[in-house]
């Protein structure tokens, strides 16, 4: 099944498909990275590196937003793929869940 989800500020369309909770978790965080990055046009590593410009960041949040919500990954396990702490994992889908809303 895919679940489409709208990423307002950069005005992109993400389609990401719905994992199930048996697997590998590792491989599910890593497919979501690669959709991210097939679908925003960044690369692996503007992802996960420190960079804070503005369409960057919402890929960066959706991507947690959608590994909290469609795996059954730690929020630990979702910052190392991102080189994150759990805590910033944590305030980014937080502030993803109020844009969301904010529409």
């Amino acid at each position: 099944m895919i679940r489409t989800i709208l990423v307002d500020k950069p005005g992109f369309l993400l389609r990401v498909t719905d994992t199930t909770k048996d697997g590998m978790i590792e491989c599910k965080l890593q497919n979501i990275l690669s959709k991210i990055c097939a679908v925003s046009g960044y690369d692996r590593s503007d992802i996960c590196g420190l960079k804070r410009e503005e369409p960057l960041i919402y890929w960066r949040m959706a991507f947690t937003y959608i590994c909290c919500k469609k795996t059954t990954a730690t929020l630990k396990n979702i910052g190392k793929i991102i080189n994150r702490h759990h805590s910033t994992v944590i305030n980014q889908r937080d502030v993803f869940i109020d844009l969301l809303e904010a529409k």
